[in-house]
């Protein structure tokens, strides 16, 4: 007697995190206004894929290799990306308010009006990050490391920098009032026309301050 066919038991979305992972190996790059909506892509590799306008809203992409890739517009709130590789990538006018980002490596990345309210960026890497008028209030990026960060006109209202090392990055027009400062580097960091409060400015490391800010702070 036959033995039965066997089954594959994966669920719907371990199926189609297959073929995607398939396609990828295939050369395929455009994978723009996929819903991964809940997906599990830990650890996946798609480095330089284009997730344009994709939907990512409490998917698990937990130390994946995302370098390089198109991720403008993509609506991800909630997103778990600990860990993750997105050194390069796009993420301009995307949504990822209460994202998980803990020590994500985000050098150099894109990030022009992205909504990251509220967002864990403990330990998060975003040296040289161009992220003009992003939206940060609320967010936890203590012991961050934002040097060179291009962060002018960004909300950073209520965010908790403590630790966070700013040394040379572009804060001017910033809003930082409510920020918790407590030994944050801001040394070289430019703050023309930002708001914050004297007291927080007090608790940053005071060797660090622009010396037009420290009698603020004094």
């Amino acid at each position: 007697m036959s033995a039965p066919p066997t089954t594959d038991r994966s669920g719907p979305r371990t199926l189609a995190r297959r073929r995607l992972t398939r396609r990828y190996a295939a050369g395929r790059r455009d994978f723009q206004d996929k819903d991964l909506t809940g997906w599990n892509l830990r650890g996946i590799q798609l480095r330089d894929a284009d997730l344009r306008d994709c939907l990512l809203e409490d998917a698990d992409a937990s130390g994946a290799d995302l370098r390089g890739v198109e991720l403008a517009r993509a609506q991800a709130s909630s997103l778990i990306a600990r860990e993750a590789r997105l050194s390069g990538a796009d993420l301009g006018f995307s949504v990822l308010r209460r994202a998980d980002l803990r020590r994500a490596d985000l050098r150099d990345a894109d990030l022009p009006l992205a909504q990251l309210q509220r967002a864990d960026l403990r330990g998060a890497d975003l040296t040289g990050a161009s992220a003009y008028g992003v939206f940060l209030a609320g967010a936890d990026l203590r012991e961050a490391t934002l040097s060179g960060a291009r962060l002018s006109g960004a909300d950073l209202r209520g965010a908790d920098l403590r630790g966070a090392d700013l040394s040379d990055a572009l804060l001017d027009e910033a809003d930082l009032r409510a920020a918790r400062l407590a030994g944050a580097i801001l040394e070289g960091c430019l703050l023309d026309g930002a708001r914050a409060d004297a007291a927080a400015l007090a608790t940053a490391r005071l060797d660090s301050l622009p010396r037009a800010l420290r009698a603020l702070a004094a």
